[in-house]
């Protein structure tokens, strides 16, 4: 299960607070419930004129705001650093799913899964061309 960011934690809660779903959010901002749901998972970087319409919809405060800013910076670098593997090539696809395999059986927060997750994504930055 993909960990919600802070971004995310925080849209959650204000929309919560009001009452209000995804879909409302999404048809406000003219996207997909999924799109909406990519940007709060971290799978893609919050597009910018979002935080001054959850500003404006929540009618956030300042600091609020600046939390709110700040949490969707932290967002959008982590989406912005994953790597695509999907524009691999087949063979190189399939190596990277056995790694997978191979690291799940060890501990996340295992030092040894951290030294080859950098490996892996400095490998598959240059063949991405990044």
């Amino acid at each position: 299960m993909t960990k919600v960011t802070e971004f995310g934690l925080i849209c959650r809660k204000l929309r919560r607070s009001r009452g209000h779903t995804m879909d409302y959010i999404a048809n406000i901002l003219d996207v997909t419930t999924s799109y909406v749901s990519a940007v709060e998972l971290g799978k893609r970087p919050v597009p910018e004129e979002w935080i001054a319409w959850i500003i404006y919809i929540y009618d956030l405060d300042r600091k609020q705001g600046s939390e709110l800013r700040e949490a969707a910076l932290e967002a959008s670098s982590q989406a912005v650093n994953r790597v695509k593997i999907s524009q691999l090539p087949s063979e190189d696809r399939e190596i990277v799913y056995k790694l997978v395999d191979i690291l799940s059986n060890y501990p996340e927060d295992s030092p040894r899964v951290s030294i080859y997750l950098d490996k892996i994504k400095e490998k598959l930055q240059c063949i991405n061309g990044n």
